[in-house]
């Protein structure tokens, strides 16, 4: 375009001829500035009159050399509004490639979301079939053994009703025992076999399960190395398109030289566009790879997850077994605690009432004390041997040191009556004492004690005396008095 220009202007014209030139490249300038953006269009228009131009005159001589000058000038202006115009045009094209990287990271989120949330309902749908699967398969074994184990031991009760009945000796029992015992080995092995049955088609099912999840991941993994060749072959095909179109555009150079020129804008803009869908297939890729990677994880996981479900379940049962056991010991514990509770109680309550009648006996053991005591410093009991005359001299004195015990309500307890009572007569007793014989001089000091015996009486004793006070024994010894405790 620029050629086109420079020649149509350079040809020798005549001045009228020039004066239209310029006045044809004002107006292609004019009109270049006037529009923000810049058309390819309009250059071809203006390039077109040019040429036109160019035929219509041909190539007459120019006058001066000033008009030459002018006419440089407007080619000059005119390249300079060109070059304005394909800034505006590159930086136009940036923007829609921006717009255009932007739009496609969206999309490519947008596919990444899809992706992982189709690849987490696929495995939310199949681990929840294989839950369901297994669940049947082990409520079906459960029931069947039941069954089994129901008939059996109907089967069993039934013919023990009807033998039962049959059975005279205790030979007849020896052999339905050892008929019972046999059938018993019997069922046990019929059903022993029978869970190793259910034991071996659970396992087939689990292993076709197995099977089934595994092709199903081989599936998904061939499809995704599906994709990445058909992504590999097209990321090559791109790099060498790329390559061919950087040797086409060395070999064209700036590309301004000829007019086959003006399709340089668009392939440079289709090598960016080309660029960037290489990126984003990398990324895509990228993305791919390790999605893949975290699907065998899981399925590794999974796998590791439905061999531990059978370990899981026995020491589940086993579990459940020890907490019965350990419920019925402790409901035995606490029924033992309940009934050593109650013993404890009833012992508790003897114990306050023993201890009550011990503090009882101690308080009367305490006035019982008190009382001989008194008695003991109160009565004193004395003998004359010359006159041979018993005197017995009670004194009563009053003790100020301890007062006399208070009884309940006034009244003695009748045991302490009779004991009172056996303690006086021994007392009386065993404080007879043999006296020297009275003098004249002593008669004072032997009744100071009290007033004489005559005196001191008190009005509830009565002193007896012997009928033979002198009477002497065989060996012509004076026998003395003897007193006995109803004497006094």
């Amino acid at each position: 375009m620029y050629l086109c220009i420079v020649r149509s202007i350079s040809d020798p014209i005549s001045t009228l001829q020039q004066r239209e030139v310029v006045v044809l490249v004002a107006m292609v300038v004019a009109a270049t500035t006037s529009t923000p953006t810049f058309s390819s269009t309009a250059l071809t228009n203006s390039c077109n009159i040019i040429q036109q131009l160019q035929k219509y005159y041909g190539s007459d001589p120019i006058s001066t050399l000033q008009q030459r000058e002018v006419a440089r000038n407007g080619a000059a202006r005119l390249q300079k509004a060109l070059e304005i115009n394909m800034k505006i045009m590159k930086d136009q094209h940036q923007v829609e490639l921006t717009s255009l990287q932007s739009a496609h990271e969206q999309q490519l989120v947008e596919l990444e979301m899809r992706l992982k949330h189709e690849a987490e309902t696929d495995k939310r749908a199949t681990t929840e079939q294989h839950k369901l699967e297994l669940e049947n398969i082990q409520t079906q074994a459960e029931n069947l053994v039941r069954d089994t184990h129901n008939v059996c031991i109907l089967n069993i009760l039934h013919m023990l009703g009807e033998d039962f009945f049959a059975l005279e000796s205790d030979d007849d029992l020896s052999e339905m025992k050892s008929q019972h015992d046999s059938e018993i080995t019997t069922v046990t092995h019929e059903y022993e076999s029978k869970l190793e049955v259910l034991k071996s088609e659970f396992t087939h099912q689990l292993e076709a399960l197995k099977k089934s999840y595994e092709s199903r991941i081989n599936n998904v993994t061939k499809h995704y190395e599906d994709i990445k060749e058909h992504l590999n072959e097209k990321n090559v095909q791109l790099h060498n398109d790329y390559q061919d179109m950087m040797r086409r555009n060395a070999r064209e150079g700036s590309g301004m030289s000829t007019p086959t020129s003006q399709g340089s804008p668009g392939t440079m803009l289709s090598h960016k566009y080309l660029e960037q869908e290489v990126d984003s297939l990398r990324a895509v890729m990228e993305l791919r790879n390790s999605e893949i990677n975290q699907l065998r994880m899981h399925n590794n996981l999974m796998e590791k997850q439905l061999e531990e479900i059978p370990k899981a379940q026995l020491t589940i049962n086993s579990l459940q077994q020890k907490i019965e056991n350990l419920e019925a010991i402790i409901n035995l514990k606490a029924d033992y605690e309940k009934d050593l509770a109650e013993k404890h109680n009833v012992l508790l309550r003897k114990l306050d009432q023993e201890s009550r009648a011990k503090k009882r006996l101690s308080m009367n053991n305490e006035e019982l004390a008190f009382r001989l005591s008194q008695t003991l410093n109160n009565v004193d009991i004395s003998v004359d041997p010359s006159t041979t005359t018993t005197n017995v001299l009670i004194t009563t004195t009053t003790s100020t040191s301890s007062p006399p015990p208070k009884y309940t309500n006034g009244v003695r307890p009748k045991s302490m009556i009779a004991t009172i009572t056996t303690t006086q007569h021994s007392t009386t007793t065993a404080t007879v004492q043999q006296l020297p014989p009275t003098s004249p001089s002593n008669k004072s000091t032997n009744r100071l004690s009290g007033p004489p015996p005559t005196s001191a009486k008190p009005s509830g004793i009565k002193l007896r005396r012997p009928k033979d006070d002198s009477k002497q024994g065989s060996d012509g010894e004076e026998r003395r008095p003897q007193m006995k405790p109803s004497d006094v």
